[in-house]
């Protein structure tokens, strides 16, 4: 897990990526410092009006992000529907997990809820999704 003298990064996979706007409605958008794309392991789900990241077999395509504020964490983590102390209960779980790329270890949320019901994104790829949904 990254400690607090470590530089963070996170990855954002579905509704929190850069163009979709939500990093300026939750106000952490000088908080958090786009880095690139990025890959990560696992099964992508929809859930409605955003994904789910599971785990998989699967890459699942994303942006990363260096933390430059760890306040700014909080905000996601309410967002998220995350508490470190309800971790049960909430929607999704912060991990801190190793890419597949680049070589890092950045903080996850990974979907916390039954996912039997819900479409498998199979290209792993929230906005190709959404742009071919949005065209049908």
């Amino acid at each position: 897990m990254p400690g607090p003298e470590d530089r963070q990064f996170i990855v954002f996979y579905g509704s929190l990526m850069k163009d979709f706007g939500r990093l300026d409605e939750l106000g952490i958008r000088q908080a958090i410092h786009y880095l690139g794309p990025c890959e990560v392991a696992g099964t992508l789900v929809d859930l409605g009006e955003y994904p789910g990241l599971v785990p998989g077999e699967g890459i699942v395509q994303g942006e990363m992000f260096e933390i430059s504020d760890l306040e700014s964490l909080k905000a996601l983590d309410r967002f998220e529907e995350y508490s470190p102390a309800e971790k049960i209960n909430s929607l999704y779980i912060r991990s801190a997990i190793h890419l597949l790329k680049p070589d890092k270890i950045a903080w996850v949320y990974i979907y916390n809820q039954d996912v039997s019901n819900s479409p498998v994104i199979e290209s792993g790829d929230w906005k190709q999704y959404c742009a071919y949904k949005n065209k049908g």
